[in-house]
């Protein structure tokens, strides 16, 4: 909070906790004036709606409603992880969808049976993603769960934990970006989260 000298005229800097919507996942949590929060729903809706934390330090309102889960899926709808071919690379379990996403719906897609963006830790992960993706599927653009979203500038795993960059051949700014990663040249690259790509998703 920032007070006048005199103690009597006093502003907030910061906003409280973003509003929460049911069935909607919440991705963003600075609270700083101008700050935002994406809401994206979980189940039968690709609608995005942002929030964004104003000077009077209120989220400004989100008009979105989210249904609830279904009782049946479409057929297209994938939530059961045997329906993805998985794969070990160094003792982990990896999936690349046969879809595409878009970076906040992949990471819902991976949420839907239990699993979790894929953290690709270690260049000999990135190396065995990559292998098997081009003899798979002739690409070279896949997302995985680091992003700058929840923290500016600074990259994170959907998890929470840092996402290290180093040795990866990042170059680009990562602010307000999402990271795929380039199985061409094994590299993380930066792309807009709204951009459409195949997944890893890990379990």
């Amino acid at each position: 909070m920032m007070c006048a000298d005199d103690g009597v005229i006093c502003i907030k800097e910061v906003c409280g906790p973003a509003p929460t919507i049911e069935y909607a996942i919440k991705t963003g949590n600075l609270r700083s004036i101008g700050s935002q929060v994406v809401y994206l729903c979980m189940y039968g809706s690709t609608m995005r709606v942002v929030s964004r934390c104003k000077a009077d330090a209120t989220w400004s309102p989100v008009a979105l409603y989210c249904p609830p889960p279904p009782t049946t899926l479409e057929p297209t709808t994938t939530v059961d992880p045997s329906s993805e071919t998985w794969f070990l690379c160094e003792d982990i379990l990896f999936a690349i969808t046969e879809i595409k996403y878009t970076w906040y719906e992949g990471k819902i897609h991976c949420q839907s049976f239990g699993g979790r963006f894929a953290e690709v830790t270690s260049l000999s992960i990135g190396t065995c993603l990559a292998d098997t993706y081009e003899a798979d599927y002739r690409s070279n653009t896949l997302w995985i769960g680091a992003s700058d979203l929840d923290s500016d500038g600074v990259l994170e795993w959907t998890t929470g934990n840092e996402a290290d960059s180093q040795g990866f051949g990042l170059s680009n700014s990562v602010e307000g970006k999402c990271i795929f990663l380039d199985t061409a040249s094994r590299e993380w690259k930066v792309d807009g989260c709204d951009v459409d790509n195949k997944v890893v998703c890990q379990r």
